[in-house]
């Protein structure tokens, strides 16, 4: 699987800090970790940051993208790719030897470090954020983080329109990423199905199913985020809470829209 011969790189830097911290697995196409919890995952998410979060986060390097406008992407991929290439990524295999068509290799090699990246950062481990498709390990093949983008492109490639996504993150006021802006459950059939269909599809096992014990070795002896807190945070501010303060939010979480807020910021929510 191509996600662990990433992952056997990624960690082979974590473990020799003074190496060169860039990895190139194609031409100009791989990434650079960020040591020291300098990631854009090590920051708070929700108000809250896990006890290692971020500290495998890495940079995608890309060819021309620099900072990969992930609707841009998409618009490429539904253009000079087809669903099936990117079953075949999200699935494990190498982005190298299905497509002899230069411009459909690199799309393909940049999503499947895109994935690498889902399979990495988001999940229930101590360095990850949490994930709508986080791994079950008593059902291994049921789903993994990667699902998240595969079931975006599903959307893309089915209704041919990267925009019948319906809710995008902006940045400067353009299209970047696309993302839940409800709980994922709340979304009407249609929409989870695209995601829901790779559920147990023995093709694909998430990245952390093999390697979680080689992640875990590797933050032996590693320190915390230094952001990170046992006590319940704010949303918008970071400032510690009261247990009495949490529990209210999440009572009332209708209103807050499941996060947690100071006393002040609940007034201006």
């Amino acid at each position: 699987m191509i996600y662990e011969e990433l992952a056997e790189n990624l960690l082979f830097i974590v473990k020799n800090k003074n190496l060169n911290s860039t990895f190139t697995w194609y031409e100009n196409f791989g990434f650079t970790y960020r040591k020291n919890y300098t990631g854009d995952m090590a920051r708070p998410y929700k108000g809250k940051v896990s006890q290692k979060q971020g500290y495998f986060d890495f940079v995608i390097h890309a060819g021309t993208w620099k900072n990969i406008n992930h609707h841009s992407f998409l618009e490429e991929i539904l253009k000079y790719s087809k669903l099936e290439s990117c079953e075949y990524i999200w699935a494990g295999e190498s982005p190298l030897h299905i497509s002899e068509n230069k411009k459909e290799k690199e799309l393909l090699i940049t999503l499947a470090l895109l994935m690498f990246e889902q399979e990495v950062n988001w999940g229930n481990e101590s360095w990850q954020r949490k994930s709508n498709f986080c791994p079950d390990y008593n059902f291994p093949f049921l789903q993994r983080p990667r699902d998240m983008l595969m079931g975006f492109i599903s959307m893309a490639f089915v209704n041919e329109s990267v925009n019948v996504i319906p809710d995008w993150k902006e940045r400067n006021g353009i299209k970047s990423s696309p993302t839940f802006k409800k709980k994922f459950n709340y979304y009407d059939e249609w929409f989870k199905s695209h995601f829901l269909q790779y559920q147990d599809d023995k093709r694909a096992l998430p990245l952390m199913y093999s390697f979680k014990g080689k992640f875990l070795e590797a933050l032996k002896s590693v320190a915390d985020n230094p952001k990170y807190s046992s006590s319940p945070l704010c949303f918008i501010c970071n400032k510690e809470l009261s247990n009495t303060v949490a529990d209210y939010c999440l009572k009332n979480s209708f209103k807050f829209n499941g996060l947690l807020y100071c006393f002040e910021h609940q007034r201006e929510i």
